[in-house]
């Protein structure tokens, strides 16, 4: 019975070492990597005597550069709207814009090793990221006059991407992140 144990265990072993050297980094420095992702759960939107106007499903994308083993940045964008009819004769429409910088921490390979997790760092990349910004955003309702403001866009989140093959991946971020609670989208690396 303990021959079994010390085999199975001894296979493990051989083949999470094997499997986790295999492969190119799911991030590693130098990468270039374009993300595109669907936000779930809106942040940011006017607000005015408690009716939230900040609906809509919000689009983003990033492109992130590797400046070294652990940090990435680059630029994002993101976009939300949202327009509905009320009291049978009024319309409304809101829309915003984000632009700005996304910098990340890359931290899966500080912690795999250490606490020997024997996670595939080929396959998974996890980090944390900083969004900054600007917002735009936008509301008109038939009989007002349009309101513009634009202000600061400041959001952290966690992620993880999956790398399905050496450049196709899957993403998803959860945190104040660009206009989302709860962001899922694709990685592309080139």
């Amino acid at each position: 019975m303990m021959k079994t144990y010390v085999l199975v265990f001894a296979m493990l072993l051989t083949s999470t070492f094997t499997f986790a050297q295999g492969g190119r980094e799911a991030y590693s420095q130098g990468d270039k990597t374009l993300q595109f992702g669907v936000g779930l759960g809106r942040t940011g939107g006017y607000y005015n005597s408690g009716f939230s106007y900040g609906f809509g499903v919000p689009l983003s994308a990033a492109l992130e550069f590797g400046a070294s083993k652990y940090f990435s940045v680059g630029p994002y964008a993101a976009f939300a709207s949202y327009s509905s009819r009320f009291n049978q004769r009024d319309n409304f429409r809101y829309s915003i814009f984000s632009v700005g910088a996304k910098g990340s921490f890359h931290y899966l390979s500080l912690i795999n090793g250490p606490l020997e997790l024997g996670i595939d760092e080929s396959k998974l990349d996890l980090y944390i990221s900083i969004y900054l910004g600007l917002a735009f955003d936008k509301y008109n309702i038939s009989y007002f006059n349009d309101y513009n403001r634009s202000y600061l866009d400041f959001g952290t989140v966690i992620g993880g991407r999956y790398m399905i093959n050496e450049q196709l991946g899957a993403f998803t971020e959860i945190g104040y992140g660009a206009l989302a609670v709860w962001t899922l989208g694709l990685s592309y690396r080139f």
